[in-house]
């Protein structure tokens, strides 16, 4: 955020066009404030006993977090009855990680489903490109065992 000020300030007045610095400084903060709110979890996740277990309506869940406004259009069809039992903190953490994640690399949409067969599953798909094939090989599968936002 410095460099991008200064860099704007050291411009003459009228090469600046502030509209511009000003949407790329409140990029930055939106970043900033999504890192101090994972630290904040974070550790109030360390500091905490194991999460509460409780049973969790997953459409309720899917519906409180796509609503509002937003950059990108989500599709949800909400489908009553998938319960699964877990933190409903954690689990609505782990639904805004994987939307925000969605909406960062979709084209125009993100597409959200549950489902329940013989275990629930939810589902969060983006319209982007996908990860590169040269990077998906580094890129290791998130379990519950090393995911810090597991249900619980």
């Amino acid at each position: 955020m410095r460099a991008e000020f200064e860099a704007a300030l050291h411009n003459a007045p009228n090469e600046t066009n502030w509209r511009q610095t000003g949407q790329q400084l409140m990029a930055s903060l939106d970043r900033l404030q999504n890192i101090f709110t994972d630290l904040q979890t974070l550790t109030k996740l360390d500091a905490s006993e194991p999460g509460q277990r409780e049973p969790v309506d997953l459409a309720e869940r899917v519906t409180s977090e796509t609503t509002g406004p937003r950059s990108k259009k989500i599709v949800s069809s909400p489908q009553p009855g998938v319960v699964v039992t877990g933190d409903r903190h954690r689990l609505a953490r782990m639904l805004t990680k994987l939307l925000d994640n969605a909406k960062r690399h979709a084209d125009s949409t993100v597409i959200v489903t549950e489902r329940r067969n013989s275990e629930a599953v939810l589902e969060v798909l983006d319209d982007g490109a996908g990860i590169a094939p040269l990077v998906g090989p580094i890129c290791p599968p998130q379990s519950g065992a090393t995911n810090p936002y597991q249900a619980g």
